[in-house]
């Protein structure tokens, strides 16, 4: 339960934790997505992580504090092939494992596309995670720019504690 209380540390830095936890990270380098494969995509370099709750090792955020987060999972896709036609891309924002927010684009010639997803999920605090995943069907392998948070980025943000 969220006690409204500050929390300041012995730096005299105020401590967000009471209020929940918050996180963006993005992939240290660029990757490649077989064609047809769901593949995770860990963003192993954090720009910030309040409470400690985003793990670098699997990509995923187990947030300790219960409530509801706004999360945002976004690709930057480098598409490979003038071929590009027809071809959908998505990114998905899983939930336990389930994917809860998805966003599809469809992309018809060679560029860089961002694909995103966004929204608010409730976290219960203890065993709740959310981590990221990519899919599309080009019939080759294409390219996820990552390396600065300007390109390939997950984030989480506590907004309020639980009704």
């Amino acid at each position: 339960n969220v006690d409204n209380s500050t929390v300041i540390d012995s730096s005299g830095n105020i401590v967000a934790s009471n209020y929940g936890n918050s996180f963006l990270a993005y992939p240290s380098a660029d990757a490649t997505i077989a064609t047809s494969t769901t593949t995770a995509v860990v963003c192993n370099t954090e720009v910030f992580d309040i409470g400690g709750a985003y793990d670098t090792s699997n990509g995923r955020f187990t947030p300790n504090v219960a409530g509801i987060y706004w999360v945002k999972a976004q690709i930057l896709w480098s598409t490979s092939s003038s071929a590009t036609n027809n071809a959908y891309y998505q990114v998905f924002a899983r939930k336990n494992g389930t994917g809860v927010l998805r966003d599809i684009i469809h992309i018809d010639k060679q560029d860089w596309w961002t694909n995103e997803c966004s929204g608010l999920i409730e976290f219960n605090g203890s065993s709740d995670y959310i981590d990221m995943e990519v899919w599309h069907n080009r019939g080759g392998t294409e390219y996820i720019e990552c390396d600065n948070r300007s390109k390939t980025t997950f984030e989480a943000y506590w907004v309020r504690e639980l009704p």
